[in-house]
């Protein structure tokens, strides 16, 4: 065992320094292997339309599987659904909660819309969507099925009143 003297001292603490730096470096990379962050290889997306105006609410897949999986319509009227299950899918497009079904888009406040404007003067808003009429809400009667199958699956649903 070797001595500790004042001439091993700085040695010692410039090792100690050369551990934490690599450990610095070390740790967060361990964190990334064997990660695959690509995403999900298997998805549906699309958009949701009335009368060309995106939709606000909730987009439900049952899938064939008998399993049901809600998502949220973004603001632009897409939707996304990561690993649907294979097969014949339907689908039923439901409001926003507080919303009545096919009652348009709900009221925005003055001071939203200018909030939202550009120097242009052109509204950035895209509101809320409007909401989806009554007959998308259940799957018996929105008639809105497509087929899944590996991989990506794109499936735009443009609704009418």
């Amino acid at each position: 065992m070797q001595r500790l003297t004042r001439s091993t001292t700085p040695v010692l603490a410039h090792r100690l320094r050369q551990a934490a730096v690599a450990a610095l470096f070390l740790v967060p990379l361990a964190g990334f292997v064997g990660c695959d962050n690509s995403g999900p290889s298997n998805f549906l997306s699309g958009s949701v339309t009335l009368e060309g105006k995106p939709v606000a609410g909730n987009v439900t897949l049952f899938g064939s599987n008998g399993k049901q999986i809600e998502v949220a319509i973004a603001p632009d009227g897409t939707y996304y659904v990561p690993e649907p299950p294979p097969g014949q899918a339907k689908f039923a497009i439901k409001p926003m909660l507080g919303i009545t079904p096919g009652a348009g888009a709900p009221p925005v406040s003055k001071e939203m819309k200018g909030a939202a404007t550009d120097l242009g003067g052109k509204d950035k808003t895209m509101g809320m969507g409007v909401s989806p009429p009554a007959k998308y809400a259940s799957v018996e009667t929105s008639g809105l099925t497509c087929e899944i199958k590996a991989g990506k699956n794109k499936f735009d649903m443009p609704l009418t009143p």
